[in-house]
């Protein structure tokens, strides 16, 4: 690696955490609580809108994201052409992607709409989502920022669309809208056909949670001792999903990229990842009493993401970094969690204390801004550190 390569990651996860600051600034100013939209949440959509829109031929991903809309577009008159057995075998029943790419064609030529479109569905939802479900919606903001959801939108954008959809599934699931439910979850599978291991696992938990998998350190710590196992079995599983014809095109991709693309440091910042969510987890777990009282369902969240960290460790790996990515679909949650813990609390004495104190807050957004940092460089798609940025050339 030379000097000029070595400038280049610093130069990119510099600038690009430096833009999330930006933005948390920008949209942080007179913030409430309140369940009321705020001029902030506007700011906030309006931005990463713009930003994640304009960003043309940026992103690993992102000619193959245009070559498929072109494609839908020319190939397909309508949805009635779309939506046949043929095409959903061909595609393994992931068109959610060209039946959105069909629709835009039909309204604009410009081909980059699509891109445009699939910011607003994921970025204004969100937006909406976090200030009437989260806590604090601010710390919900900055969690997705920070954390690194944002840039993995930008660049898998059919996983990031599920995976907003699989959050929406939970709430639909909590207040037993069960058509709704289902509905999503048919889109969810459209766009990413992985995403319905995640439905599954989340009606399984909202069910069966205070007898399968109860928020306890215990419970915590065996999740990780599972991830190790699996972790060491690395060929069953992939032995197991070579079997199954929906996964089986990921078995290929793994093969396809690793002869395109060296991920030889990916396994720094899933490892970095896994052990920042494993303390998240263990902390609010030791308040669980307080937070539930913040979020009578947190239970079940922090039992959602316990389920992705055996599939974070998995990714530990230059094979098998997409367990990595698909443990995204439990992480996400945190955004529910963080502004949990971020609230104030009453104890035995009526006193009001936070689980996070001033200093420990000022410490804990410290280490998401370093995070972020390390996740620009090693959780992007390099080759011998010649890194594929996600948000800027």
């Amino acid at each position: 690696m030379n000097s000029t390569e070595l400038l280049s990651i610093v130069e990119y996860a510099l600038i690009s955490t430096f833009i999330c600051c930006a933005i948390l600034l920008i949209c942080g100013i007179r913030h409430s609580c309140t369940k009321k939209l705020q001029l902030g949440d506007i700011t906030a959509a309006i931005i990463l809108v713009f930003l994640s829109g304009s960003r043309y031929e940026v992103g690993s991903d992102y000619t193959r994201y245009l070559q498929s809309a072109r494609f839908a577009a020319s190939r397909f008159a309508d949805l009635r052409t779309l939506f046949n057995m043929e095409v959903l075998n061909r595609y393994s029943y992931e068109i959610g992607f060209e039946a959105m790419s069909v629709l835009v064609s039909r309204l604009t030529r410009n081909q980059y709409a699509i891109f445009w479109v699939v910011a607003i569905i994921l970025y204004v939802p969100f937006i909406y989502y976090c200030r009437k479900r989260t806590c604090d919606s601010y710390a919900a903001l900055a969690i997705f920022l920070l954390f690194g959801f944002w840039g993995l939108s930008l660049n898998i954008m059919k996983q990031a669309i599920a995976m907003m959809l699989v959050v929406c599934i939970f709430e639909f699931i909590k207040r037993k809208q069960y058509i709704f439910a289902l509905l999503f979850a048919l889109v969810s599978v459209s766009f990413h056909t992985t995403s319905i291991v995640a439905i599954i696992a989340i009606i399984v938990i909202h069910h069966l949670q205070r007898k399968l998998l109860i928020p306890t350190k215990k419970n915590l710590n065996r999740m990780i001792i599972i991830g190790i196992i699996a972790r060491f079995g690395t060929s069953i599983i992939m032995l197991l999903l070579s079997r199954i014809s929906i996964f089986s095109k990921y078995i290929l991709y793994l093969d396809s990229e690793n002869a395109r693309i060296n991920r030889s440091f990916i396994w720094v910042g899933a490892l970095t990842e896994t052990a920042i969510v494993y303390l998240i987890l263990r902390l609010a777990i030791g308040h669980l009493d307080e937070l539930k009282k913040r979020d009578k369902h947190i239970g079940e969240i922090i039992s959602i993401i316990m389920i992705g960290l055996p599939l974070s460790i998995v990714g530990i790996s230059r094979q098998l970094w997409l367990a990595n990515r698909f443990a995204k679909f439990f992480f996400l949650f945190l955004i529910i969690l963080v502004p949990a813990m971020m609230g104030k609390f009453s104890d035995a004495n009526s006193n009001r204390r936070y689980i996070f104190p001033q200093k420990t807050r000022i410490a804990f957004w410290s280490s998401m801004i370093i995070w972020h940092m390390i996740y620009s460089v090693f959780m992007l798609d390099n080759n011998f550190f010649k890194i594929s940025t996600y948000l800027f050339q």
